[in-house]
């Protein structure tokens, strides 16, 4: 890839699910993927995108093969948020396992050197500063409800920001240290499935995923940040949080759900802090669905 020049390896543009221009928006920063599909080619998530209604700029290949699908001066569908996508560019990157393997959707070397390579490229050519993971950068399930980039945010995302970095450096006329990766995030004593039946005893339901959603559901719909409403009726919400069902949603209702959220957070190793927000909605999505 040309990175000063932001030309990719290949160009396989798509002619929809995107829209042109940015209605006046800057690129302001980026949004990391990941295919939950094995070893795809930009051509293969070019033909899916088409017709799917959703898009990125950019695919990382599992050999490092960057290859651009939307330009840049265009607005991809990648974020689940409209305001997000006309500031931003969308980097999706290949998996190498499936959701089945011992390491689950799984990142090769490759494309972790060669998509942080690129990101550093892109916030040079940008001009939006040195990548730094959460002012510049972002997973996208900092912005939607899903795993999404799942194992390179979990495990890969200080290896992938090094080289994000060093390619910026290098760029900018900087003093370029090697990047020497440090050893991945080990993989999670606890399982997913453990998770699931300790949050099914929280959230007074069973372990199965589509329980677990519907409960979670009308926890987050019941905060402050979900809009305070009840898609199954206070009934169920009440049960949900474990107080007296009688159908109002009352001082004792709100000190249960506060209850319940806290211990949700401490469970799943998020800020505790009692509030329903992007954070732990994001984790209680990634493990009811992995």
């Amino acid at each position: 890839m040309d990175y000063r020049n932001l030309i990719a390896d290949k160009q396989y543009f798509i002619s929809n699910s995107h829209t042109a221009g940015r209605e006046g928006h800057d690129i302001d920063f980026f949004v990391l993927h990941h295919n939950a599909g094995v070893r795809q080619s930009t051509e293969e998530v070019g033909n899916f995108w088409e017709g799917s209604g959703t898009s990125a700029h950019y695919q990382v290949e599992a050999d490092g093969t960057v290859g651009q699908l939307v330009h840049d001066r265009d607005t991809a569908y990648h974020a689940g948020d409209w305001n997000t996508n006309l500031r931003s560019i969308g980097i999706e990157h290949a998996n190498i396992t499936g959701p089945n393997a011992d390491v689950p959707w799984d990142i090769s070397d490759a494309t972790i050197e060669y998509g942080g390579k690129l990101l550093g490229a892109l916030c040079y050519g940008y001009d939006v500063g040195e990548p730094e993971w959460g002012v510049n950068v972002f997973p996208h399930s900092r912005f939607s409800a899903t795993a999404c980039p799942f194992q390179l945010r979990d495990r890969y995302i200080d290896t992938y920001m090094a080289w994000a970095k060093q390619m910026y450096n290098h760029l900018a006329g900087n003093a370029v240290d090697p990047v020497a990766p440090p050893s991945p995030a080990p993989l999670q004593t606890v399982t997913y499935a453990d998770l699931r039946e300790e949050l099914a005893t929280i959230l007074h339901g069973t372990s199965d995923p589509a329980d677990l959603n519907r409960r979670a559901l009308a926890l987050i719909s019941a905060s402050n940040w979900g809009g305070n409403n009840f898609p199954f009726d206070v009934d169920f919400a009440q049960q949900v949080v474990g107080t007296d069902v009688d159908g109002i949603w009352g001082d004792n209702s709100e000190a249960a759900h506060d209850d319940t959220v806290t211990k949700i957070q401490q469970l799943l190793n998020v800020e505790v802090d009692g509030i329903v927000g992007p954070d732990t909605t994001n984790a209680l999505t990634r493990v009811i669905n992995n």
